[in-house]
């Protein structure tokens, strides 16, 4: 063999090298699958190339997969299931050697009945927004778009009364949890958004939140949570046994009124007393009229079965009903924000209500009576202006039990409620602006309790 002829042999069996490690890199591909959204990501999902058997996590490439053939091959990627999530449909990749490398994407979504939703977040529960005053953008963000669906579904000329129940259930005009009559919940008095579970959520809201009486924030939010719960199993077994799931599809919390009406009713059963409890249950009838479990209110977990929060208990067991403080607060609904302050307020109390047990006479604000005024006329006489000069003149005073007004001159116990005369500072002394005030109120012949109209102590001057 020639030279010249050895350099082309050489350079056969180089070039020849060269395409044969070309050509065997191209007979191989690479599949990558992205999972959306992170929330499933987080709870495990996965995609699988063999039917399971081996795993791989979202964004994760599987290189080395064979693509020879004429057309390619056909790879089948299969998702894992997780809880509470329903799992995309399998999928086919195809790798050829014009497409070697693919890039799928798999997306999980929360159904309405495998989605477990969490209750609202500490600080965040807001019973008026979930109820609604009319359908918001999105549709369903609140549960009146449900409502018009269902009423556009009842012949309101043949069922009047079924009609007339679904238009007053609204935050501002809501009151459902009293006695049942006619099949249909009667009010008890008091709002039920704007008032009893607005109390409630005041509560759950504050973290902090802890009386005397025992009412305290845990007790109050592991009730809510445990409530709605077992309200939203109740309505996933309905909808899961009646087919509803695969019409409804994938809805978030926002958009979901089956979560919104578990809260609601959640908050009936927080309250616990008898008439919430049937209340829930006259709701939820419709599902044992079908053959479906119902409600059970023995599953409930009531905060003392109403002895706190329904409307004839005691939230701050200042010895005061809560329909009593309702009456006097609420004013019919004027001043519902001042209604939720007081009714969790021990130190303050309508004035007709007799004192909670064990209260140092004189101890706690009455509502609608200045604590100078001893007789509670409206007026401020010589003798109880002379009590209160008393205490400016003596550089302080405190708590004692057996005096006229449950206070005596001097520096002393402070285990009772300050005087309304101390309020700016409450320092248990009465400085010369407050005992001013006070003078105003005997040369004006009177005084009336007045909260909203921006007074300095929540009196004015006068005769209602």
């Amino acid at each position: 063999m020639s030279k010249l002829e050895h350099i082309y042999f050489l350079g056969v069996i180089f070039v020849g090298i060269i395409l044969t490690t070309g050509a065997e890199a191209d007979t191989t591909g690479s599949i990558t699958v992205n999972i959306n959204p992170s929330a499933a990501v987080s709870a495990g999902a996965q995609w699988s190339l063999d039917a399971g058997i081996t795993w791989h996590i979202s964004g994760e490439m599987v290189d080395g997969l064979p693509i020879s053939g004429g057309s390619g091959i056909t790879y089948y990627i299969h998702f894992s299931d997780v809880a509470d999530w329903t799992t995309p449909n399998d999928k086919t990749v195809k790798l050829s050697l014009s497409a070697p490398y693919k890039t799928v994407s798999g997306i999980y979504t929360q159904t309405i009945c495998r989605f477990n939703p969490p209750f609202p977040a500490v600080g965040t529960l807001d019973f008026c927004a979930i109820v609604g005053e009319a359908p918001v953008d999105p549709a369903s963000g609140n549960l009146q778009a449900t409502l018009s669906i269902v009423k556009n579904l009842v012949d309101c000329e043949d069922n009047p009364d079924s009609c007339a129940f679904i238009d007053q259930l609204k935050c501002s005009l809501m009151d459902i949890n009293g006695p049942v009559v006619d099949g249909f919940p009667i009010g008890n008095g008091l709002l039920d958004v704007k008032a009893e579970l607005a109390v409630i959520a005041a509560i759950y809201n504050n973290p902090d939140f802890s009386l005397p009486n025992g009412l305290n924030h845990v007790m109050v939010k592991e009730a809510l949570e445990a409530n709605f719960a077992y309200i939203y199993e109740v309505f996933y077994q309905a909808l899961s046994a009646t087919g509803y799931c695969a019409i409804l599809g994938a809805l978030d919390a926002m958009d979901n009124s089956t979560i919104h009406l578990a809260i609601v009713l959640a908050g009936y059963a927080t309250q616990g007393d008898s008439d919430s409890l049937n209340a829930i249950s006259t709701v939820c009838a419709p599902l044992t009229e079908i053959g479906l479990p119902g409600i059970d209110p023995s599953n409930f977990t009531t905060v003392a079965n109403g002895a706190y929060l329904g409307p004839d208990g005691d939230a701050d067991g200042d010895g005061c009903s809560n329909r009593e403080e309702y009456e006097v607060s609420a004013g019919g609904g004027a001043t519902m924000d001042k209604y939720i302050a007081n009714v969790l307020n021990p130190d303050v109390h309508p004035r007709l209500c007799a004192p909670r047990e064990g209260m140092i006479e004189g101890e706690g604000e009455t509502v609608g009576v200045f604590t100078a005024d001893q007789n509670g006329d409206g007026q401020i006489n010589l003798s109880e202006l002379m009590r209160v000069i008393q205490f400016y003149n003596s550089g302080g005073f405190h708590c004692e039990t057996g005096t006229e007004d449950g206070y005596a001159p001097g520096t002393g116990a402070c285990e009772c409620s300050p005087h309304a005369s101390d309020y700016s500072p409450r320092d248990w002394n009465i400085n010369l602006s407050e005992l001013l005030r006070l003078f105003q109120f005997y040369n004006s012949g009177g005084y009336y309790y007045c909260p909203v109209e921006g007074s300095e102590d929540g009196f004015c001057l006068g005769i209602e």
